[in-house]
């Protein structure tokens, strides 16, 4: 399955969320950030959240960090600091063909 995490997410909600999908055992198999979302992959605030991220990442998780929203935002792609930099194609794959979670 798949977790969107939109912009309207908190941090402090994105974080125990995060926190807690790591302590299962069946893992979703992609995280998407959107819009805003993709300052939680980016900025050095939001290393704790990175953390758990990589954690995730490390069990197989793939988490994408919307190509498209980072350009939005003028973000550099180089600054996402876990994961791989998705495109809307594998979006829009990645959506298609598994079952969604959204917040």
């Amino acid at each position: 399955f798949l977790i969107c995490l939109p912009s309207t997410v908190t941090k402090p909600e994105a974080m125990s969320f995060l926190k807690t999908t790591l302590e299962f055992e069946a893992l979703p198999r992609y995280i998407i950030f959107v819009n805003e979302g993709v300052l939680l992959t980016t900025q050095e605030e939001n290393s704790n959240i990175i953390e758990v991220l990589q954690a995730l990442a490390s069990r197989g998780v793939t988490v994408y960090t919307c190509g498209l929203c980072l350009s939005d935002f003028g973000i550099d792609p180089n600054s996402v600091q876990v994961g791989e930099i998705g495109n809307a194609y594998d979006t829009m794959r990645i959506l298609l063909s598994t079952d969604v979670v959204s917040l």
